[in-house]
């Protein structure tokens, strides 16, 4: 796959044409694996555009165009990876911060984990701390995730490291965080007490693991005690 054919999907974005964006997308997830639709299609897309939907130079037509397109390789990655037959032997919840409506990052985010054999609940966009947390204590997840676009929905986080607290779940669950304003703020994470934040979609994997095997080693040593 190569870097000229990530141009021409970049430019057919720029010109708002979505059939010319997913004929080259058709062509470039012929005869490739998942990790091939990773590595040579979405993240050099992503770094491309910046942030997909996330970026604010788009106007609504090319961020629509952006939208269906990084959608369409989520499918692609899905498909290619056949997670409906990942062996899920841990599940986790993910969603949008209280007033955040930006999905993009969290589904690409979610497409992965599962793709690494995670079951993931997606609650969706605007989730309040109160229904994150119900739904992480009805399933049994140990780390739950949320994503921001801004640093004012960024800001909400802190309310679900408040009700983690209240419920006693301190240790239990862990908190991961991820959009822009992590990326552009490395004191983000600690102003809303979040336990991690990974460095792209692409590291979300390994940020769960270490969290959630956090929570089993914390469980182990207050039961020695």
């Amino acid at each position: 796959m190569s870097v000229k054919a990530i141009d021409h999907i970049y430019e057919a974005i720029i010109e708002a044409n979505i059939s010319k964006a997913d004929q080259y997308v058709n062509q470039m997830v012929l005869d490739t694996d998942y990790q091939g639709v990773l590595d040579n299609l979405l993240i050099p897309l992503l770094d491309r555009i910046g942030t997909g939907d996330e970026t604010k130079w788009l106007n609504v037509a090319q961020g629509y165009v952006t939208s269906k397109i990084l959608r369409r390789i989520l499918s692609e990655y899905e498909e290619a990876v056949n997670v409906d037959d990942a062996a899920e032997h841990d599940v986790v919840v993910l969603c949008n911060a209280e007033d955040d409506c930006h999905p993009l990052g969290r589904m690409i985010v979610a497409s992965i984990l599962r793709g690494h054999g995670w079951g993931v609940v997606d609650l969706g966009i605007d989730v309040e701390p109160n229904s994150l947390l119900d739904a992480a204590e009805r399933i049994g997840a140990r780390v739950v995730g949320v994503s921001a676009m801004t640093y004012t929905t960024a800001s909400n986080i802190h309310k679900v490291r408040e009700e983690i607290t209240s419920r006693g779940l301190t240790g239990k669950i862990k908190l991961a965080v991820g959009g822009v304003p992590f990326r552009l703020d490395s004191q983000l994470v600690a102003e809303v007490e979040a336990d991690g934040t990974a460095a792209n979609a692409l590291h979300a994997p390994a940020l769960f693991r270490r969290l959630w095997d956090q929570t089993v080693d914390e469980e182990g040593d207050n039961h020695e005690r």
